[in-house]
């Protein structure tokens, strides 16, 4: 495989991780509070199938809101959902959603949305809908959005009193939310820990010799085990931290087996509902003799760290989505040996270096307090 090659995988990998950074440009984020009502479990439903018809819906992306973690000020359980939610918006989030849920005639619930706007202190547009059960619900929510939804680019003029903290709507007083959009809601726990698996494409560079670059290897499969401490919080949304790693590689060119252990330094920024990484760092590197199937993955004598272990420098970026109670993540990264592997079919020494693309899921433990 020619060097040229080498490259084209490698800006292949690149493409392939910046296309998730599209998350980070959405600019129609909904925030979903929970439904009030006096019946929480139908309340819930109505939230789910909300949520649900939401995210099937091309260019907007919803973001549930935590309501155990609400600003300073704003009443426990939060506002009524005829109230400007602003108060309670995440910063950043341009839209909101709020409901209640009310019994209706045999067997029925009605359920009330307003549609808001961060900046707005009335809604954008409100109706109602009947439903009797999650199908019925489910069948008729998407064409309510629908309605909805077309006011995200509408405005509508509100009737101010002089001076101040409150506007009439309807003959109803709303409160008037003053200076900005409320505070941020970010993903600040304490711990995280998860699992990937990826790829690995491994390029032979040799060392003390003329011969020319070997191929790149890619056959073979990375399963990690990590855990990253988020210590520091510099600015609003940047975290710092220390993220460290057990990493085992099966290699099927060679029938051969090493493990890795990673530390690295850890600079993450945070949405609500998404995040994006930058990890760089060094790594221990633990091979398993491979005697007769081509490399033989030992340190070089002036090379060994720590007996028969060699040491590297590692690379990445890692960007982060939220699904469910955790994160899923995409990555790539870029790892180097600084040391030398011998290669027994011509007892030539070589360095090591890799490009990883990985997947996995991690969960949060431990939140802090924003």
């Amino acid at each position: 495989m020619t060097m040229a090659r080498h490259k084209k995988l490698f800006f292949l990998g690149i493409l392939f991780m910046l296309y998730p950074l599209r998350l980070f440009a959405l600019d129609r984020q909904i925030a979903l509070f929970p439904f009030w009502g006096d019946n929480e479990e139908i309340a819930a439903m109505f939230g789910e199938v909300l949520y649900a018809a939401l995210t099937e819906r091309e260019g907007f992306d919803p973001v549930s809101i935590d309501m155990t973690r609400l600003p300073a000020g704003v009443p426990q359980g939060g506002l009524a959902p005829s109230v400007s939610p602003s108060p309670m918006l995440p910063w950043g989030v341009p839209f909101a959603i709020t409901g209640s849920v009310y019994p209706h005639e045999a067997g029925s619930w009605l359920l009330r949305l307003y549609l808001w706007r961060a900046s707005g202190i009335r809604p954008l547009i409100n109706d109602d809908l009947v439903a009797s059960d999650r199908e019925s619900a489910s069948m008729i929510i998407p064409h309510m959005l629908d309605w909805l939804l077309e006011w995200v680019d509408r405005d509508r003029p509100v009737e101010l009193l002089p001076g101040a903290q409150v506007a009439i709507i309807d003959g109803q007083q709303v409160i008037l939310h003053h200076g900005g959009r409320g505070r941020r809601h970010l993903e600040n726990n304490w711990l995280y820990a998860g699992l990937r698996v990826g790829g690995n494409m491994q390029m032979f560079f040799p060392l003390w010799s003329n011969d020319g670059p070997d191929e790149a290897r890619l056959g073979n499969i990375s399963f990690v085990a990590h855990a990253h401490g988020q210590f520091f919080n510099p600015l609003d949304f940047l975290f710092l931290g220390v993220q460290v790693e057990s990493m085992v590689t099966l290699d099927f060119d060679y029938n051969a087996l090493s493990f890795m252990f990673p530390i690295m330094g850890r600079v993450t920024a945070r949405r609500e509902n998404s995040h994006i990484a930058l990890l760089v760092g060094p790594y221990l590197l633990l091979p398993v003799d491979t005697y007769g199937r081509g490399v033989t993955h030992v340190a070089h004598v002036d090379d060994r760290f720590l007996g028969n272990t060699g040491w590297g420098y590692t690379l990445g970026l890692n960007l982060g989505t939220k699904v469910g109670p955790g994160f899923l993540n995409l990555g790539v990264r870029w790892s180097n040996d600084m040391f030398s592997s011998r290669r027994t079919a011509t007892n030539v020494f070589y360095n090591r270096r890799m490009i990883t693309i990985y997947i996995g899921y991690e969960l949060g433990f431990f939140r802090k307090r924003n």
